[in-house]
């Protein structure tokens, strides 16, 4: 009977033993479950948080040099009494279409010009002597041709030759501060532009992207190639400039760089 008893206990305790240790995995598992579940919330909630902001790209400002070439057909013909009152012989006219150069000068300031005579093949360099700006956005150039060639050797000028003409603008300066128009925004009301530079900062959820406004000027060419030319808002040139947002931006409004 003493055994018995003894036996009985002995069960008791191992059940006891068995419940407390099964109430340990119990509460180890409830507990991983319910981490687990509080990461994925916060892991849910700080992406929907994310996805309430308004999707950016982003670009750093680049720098380049310009440079512009442009052919055409013209002839060779006396000059006119305006020209010829000042010593000029014979004169080129060329005609420049606002299409020519649009995508790289705001305006023709200045630039070599070469021509070839369809008689001689002679490469011989041209000088300005007028530019008028057209109506339709382009320029006539008027030259003045003196050949040292036809000069020296005896080669007739011939009134209505054609002629070549080659244009270049190569500037030395380096434009460092090219953005994307489509980064440039504009206020009607106020005629200003601005820009939108993205900005860190420390936030409930780590680090935050924040945008400010900026208020630019266009330096001058205001175009070149398909980027344009504006003078550097502040004195950090290298912070990164919103040229693509999926909403309207305002100043200080929250971003997100990545889906």
């Amino acid at each position: 009977m003493q055994e018995d008893s003894r036996d009985r206990k002995v069960r008791r305790v191992n059940i006891m033993e068995s419940k407390k240790l099964t109430s340990k995995k119990i509460g180890i598992i409830l507990m991983i479950i319910f981490i687990l579940s509080l990461g994925s919330f916060t892991i849910y909630s700080r992406g929907y948080v994310q996805r309430q902001k308004p999707l950016v790209n982003i670009t750093l400002p680049e720098s380049t040099t310009l440079r512009w070439t442009y052919e055409t057909r013209s002839t060779i013909e006396p000059a006119a009494p305006v020209y010829a009152a000042t010593g000029v012989e014979w004169t080129i006219d060329v005609f420049i279409p606002l299409s020519a150069f649009e995508d790289y000068l705001s305006e023709l300031l200045a630039f070599q010009a070469e021509a070839i005579a369809d008689n001689t093949g002679w490469v011989e360099n041209l000088e300005r002597i007028d530019r008028k700006r057209l109506d339709c956005g382009g320029y006539n150039i008027v030259f003045n041709y003196n050949s040292p060639i036809r000069n020296s050797t005896g080669f007739n000028y011939i009134p209505g030759e054609e002629v070549t003409v080659f244009l270049e603008h190569n500037s030395a300066e380096s434009y460092d501060f090219m953005i994307p128009f489509s980064a440039i925004n504009h206020d009607p009301l106020t005629g200003t532009d601005y820009i939108f530079t993205v900005h860190r900062r420390s936030g409930a959820w780590g680090y935050e992207y924040y945008v400010e406004q900026q208020n630019i000027m266009f330096g001058i060419p205001k175009r070149i190639g398909d980027l344009a030319n504006i003078l550097p808002p502040g004195s950090n040139t290298a912070t990164p400039i919103v040229y693509w947002s999926e909403h309207e931006l305002h100043d200080g409004m929250l971003v997100r760089l990545w889906d």
